[in-house]
């Protein structure tokens, strides 16, 4: 098979800032986190309509809040609220 009949997906995970590198202007498809990536993507010759601003694809147990922070606190045997964590 021909690499040109490969789909070209670029996935930035840079939020506030990315290097220019993760940018090409034959690109089929760029993800980006942020509109400031975004904006930078622009910047360096992307079409825009190859570009989607997605926000950074995180995994739901990372942001499923399961119990609340007192009773991790608990759990974990930090018991000083004065102390942070």
């Amino acid at each position: 098979l021909s690499l040109s009949l490969q789909p070209f997906i670029t996935v930035v995970s840079d939020l506030g800032s990315a290097s220019v590198t993760w940018f090409h202007s034959e690109v089929n498809l760029v993800i980006v986190p942020s509109q400031q990536v975004y904006d930078i993507g622009i910047k360096c010759g992307v079409d825009p309509k190859k570009m989607q601003l997605i926000g950074l694809p995180v995994r739901s147990q990372f942001w499923t809040e399961s119990e609340s922070k007192a009773e991790l606190r608990q759990k974990l045997g930090l018991l000083d609220p004065s102390v942070p964590v």
